[in-house]
């Protein structure tokens, strides 16, 4: 643990624990008077896990008030959440934004931070909806002291490796390994979340060669609203093939609780992880550590982007990047009120996100460190450490030495995707013959049967219900709305006459999440009752 929580980490780990509920409210306030500190709360939190001997990971964050100085730190990586907010000499510390919302942190809105997030569907850096509430930077160093506060944090950027595809393939291969047998002193039952994908079937392969078969593997269905995809099945014949159990969950009926659920536990800070709720709500009691694929794809294959993009960021032509990276974003002109375009648009987008990319022009892989110390870390971190806060998660492919491994692999290396494949078909060819979800456009339909017509009219009756609900809560009238009604509702009426539009996806999630966001600004209590 970082020594900005030494004392916490002399001490047992159990000494520090709280039952989960109370852990997800946990908060310090302090109060400068400019002689004394008034303080109430938890003078002492450990959230996550706290770096263990031999263990991969050790994703966590916490705080310490000794009576004179308040510390707080975080993992190397800063993907456990933790917020804070300084309101003149008052400082709030919680992993709940909410919980800083109702002890009265100010909800003034982050018009440059929701500009990004209403095209990209995440964060940058330490944005919050908020421009009060930040997120602890990585590997935080945040101390206050006699009213003086000071935070810092740093990316992990190592100089580029040069290596041959092979020794890449082999150091991957080795390094993974080790990854999941140093993880497996502290996991004695394990659950593995399995998709169509590379990253959990890599993980749950290893597994089995280490000789520790899951406990439980679990695929989930999707919602209403997600693209189509495999995983359901793929996932299947990949447990039968290794001989695991497998379940699979289906998903609620009820599309806009579950998506007003989605963005409290997921603190208003992700347009994703709906999907996730199930698995949360299964595994809820059980005493299974949890195995996580996070982060195989953006450090090793997927986020490479093309050498054109990684030219531009290396000759730091950022301002082209945020452009590309944007697009047009039409869709959100027209979304919003026209008397808001100025507060919230593409060019206040572009501006935050050209200042962002600027940090990664040095970076190996300059476009995949972008979107992992953003994307990565700011929204996909908060499917196992956010709605999955209650279990103990383990991410091997954030292990220290295999990290430092795959972000040191040039672009180029990486530019034609396929590392990750060829590491999985070199080491386990007997599994090879099992597709992954990507190649779905491939595969004959006989081997994976397409929904039915009555399954497929099912599934649209599903999206529109939910579509109908979420304009229905979406465009209710807050006193301080961000959108057009009026063309919102044409929207979705132009979505209910045609099969598919691309706006159905993004249309519903944004109208339910922005009224939330403005009940909660205006009433943080109330935008706990849904």
């Amino acid at each position: 643990m970082p020594d900005a929580d030494t004392a916490a980490a002399r001490a047992p780990v159990a000494a520090l624990a709280r039952a989960s509920a109370e852990r997800r409210e946990a908060f310090f306030e302090l109060r400068w008077t400019g002689r004394e500190a008034l303080t109430r709360g938890d003078a002492e939190c450990l959230l996550g896990a706290a770096p263990r001997q031999g263990e991969a990971g050790g994703i966590h964050a916490g705080w310490r008030w000794d009576g004179q100085r308040l510390r707080a730190c975080n993992d190397r990586y800063g993907f456990y959440p933790l917020f804070y907010a300084r309101d003149g000499e008052r400082l709030l510390l919680s992993p709940s934004l909410v919980r800083l919302l109702e002890l009265g942190a100010p909800a003034e809105l982050d018009e440059d931070a929701l500009s990004v997030f209403l095209i990209t569907g995440f964060f940058l850096g330490e944005d919050t909806p908020f421009r009060a509430i930040r997120a602890l930077p990585p590997a935080a160093r945040f101390t206050w002291e006699r009213g003086e506060l000071s935070v810092a944090g740093e990316y992990v950027i190592r100089p580029p490796l040069d290596v041959s595809w092979a020794d890449a393939v082999e150091g991957y291969t080795r390094l993974f390994r080790q990854a999941i047998r140093r993880s497996l002193a502290h996991a004695p039952a394990i659950a593995l979340p399995l998709s169509g994908g590379k990253d959990s079937r890599h993980i749950l392969l290893e597994l089995l060669r280490a000789g520790r078969a899951p406990e439980l593997t679990v695929t989930f269905e999707q919602l209403p609203w997600q693209e189509p995809n495999l995983d359901v099945p793929i996932a299947r014949e990949l447990a039968a093939a290794a001989g695991v159990p497998h379940v699979v969950l289906p998903q609620p009926r009820d599309a806009l609780r579950t998506e007003l659920r989605k963005n409290l536990l997921t603190h208003l800070c992700s347009d994703e992880h709906a999907h996730y709720l199930v698995l949360a709500d299964y595994l809820r009691g059980r005493k299974l550590v949890v195995y996580d694929g996070m982060a195989g794809d953006v450090l090793s294959e997927s986020k490479v982007r093309g050498l054109e993009r990684t030219r531009l960021f290396q000759e730091g032509r950022v301002e082209e990047l945020a452009r590309l990276e944007l697009g047009p974003a039409e869709h959100l002109r027209r979304f919003l009120r026209p008397e808001l375009q100025g507060a919230f648009n593409r060019e206040r987008a572009h501006a935050r996100l050209a200042s962002e990319m600027a940090r990664h022009v040095e970076a190996p892989n300059p476009f995949g460190s972008y979107r992992f110390w953003n994307r990565t870390r700011r929204e996909i971190a908060l499917s196992p450490f956010a709605i999955l806060a209650d279990c103990d998660v383990v991410v091997p492919y954030l292990d220290p030495d295999l990290f430092d491994f795959l972000a040191a692999l040039p672009a180029p290396l990486l530019a034609e995707r396929r590392l990750h494949t060829a590491v999985m078909q070199q080491a386990f060819p007997g599994f090879a013959k099992i597709p992954f979800d990507y190649e779905r456009r491939t595969i004959a339909p006989a081997r994976y049967p397409r929904p039915t017509r009555p399954d497929r009219l099912r599934e649209r009756a599903r999206s529109l219900a939910w579509l109908g609900r979420a304009v229905l809560y979406g465009t209710r009238a807050p006193a301080e709305r961000i959108v057009d009604h009026r063309y919102a509702r044409l929207r979705a009426a132009r979505v209910l006459t045609r099969a598919r539009d691309p706006m159905h996806p993004w249309l519903p999630r944004m109208l339910v999440y922005l009224a939330q966001l403005q009940t909660l600004a205006a009433d943080p209590a109330a935008a706990r009752s849904y």
